[in-house]
């Protein structure tokens, strides 16, 4: 009796091991695998990005019944078309399970694209000579910071566009940039088409002086 029950805990304990969680951290042949079924759907162009790639939380009637599976929530964007897809990735079986497009939403903003929005920024003729106007003339004093482009106006709203707004600092030979914001200057940047759609120098406010370091 008691080698019975050693060899069904050694089996339970061999079955818990192998178990997938829905909520397990994602591993590298997951990722692998997703990206190789997407690359293989030819409705995506070569220049389609994975934005983001997560485990779908399953619905909690399968989880408290323990029928939940494992699926991948994956979301790719096509820029030139301006077009975000939902996918979902069946990685027991290596296949996807179905293909969403989500008209008029965006994706998460990339790493890739503050770089992108720095330089276009500071490329703009406009956001130069409001900054010039300041009395500055060395643009790499200055940090460009990146948010998502809040309330929208109604042209934007109904542009689709995947903008994005620009927020300008002083930052010097200082460390930190935050604490010496240049206000009155407002940048919006069309990051599919890599181009500024607004620039408005509205007001001048002194920036701030000292050491926020």
């Amino acid at each position: 009796m008691k080698k019975l029950i050693i060899c069904s805990l050694l089996m339970l304990a061999s079955l818990a091991a192998h178990a997938v969680n829905p909520f397990d951290d994602l591993r590298k042949d997951e990722i692998l695998a997703a990206k190789k079924a997407i690359s293989s759907v030819h409705e995506f162009s070569a220049d389609a990005k994975i934005m983001s790639l997560v485990p779908k939380e399953p619905l909690k009637a399968d989880v408290l019944a323990g029928k939940a599976k494992r699926i991948l929530l994956i979301s790719v964007f096509e820029a030139a078309k301006n077009e975000l897809y939902e996918i979902d990735f069946d990685p027991a079986t290596k296949k996807i399970a179905d293909v969403r497009l989500l008209p008029g939403k965006q994706p998460l903003v990339a790493y890739e694209e503050f770089d992108e929005l720095t330089e276009i920024v500071k490329a703009d003729p406009c956001w130069q000579q409001a900054v010039k106007s300041r009395g500055y003339t060395n643009l790499k004093d200055f940090y460009i910071d990146g948010w998502a482009p809040g309330l929208l106006s109604k042209a934007e709203r109904a542009s689709g566009a995947r903008l994005m707004r620009a927020l300008t600092f002083y930052k010097g030979k200082h460390k930190n940039a935050y604490s010496r914001p240049v206000e009155g200057i407002k940048i919006t940047v069309d990051m599919n088409h890599k181009k500024v759609v607004e620039c408005s120098d509205f007001t001048h406010v002194a920036v701030a002086n000292g050491a926020n370091d």
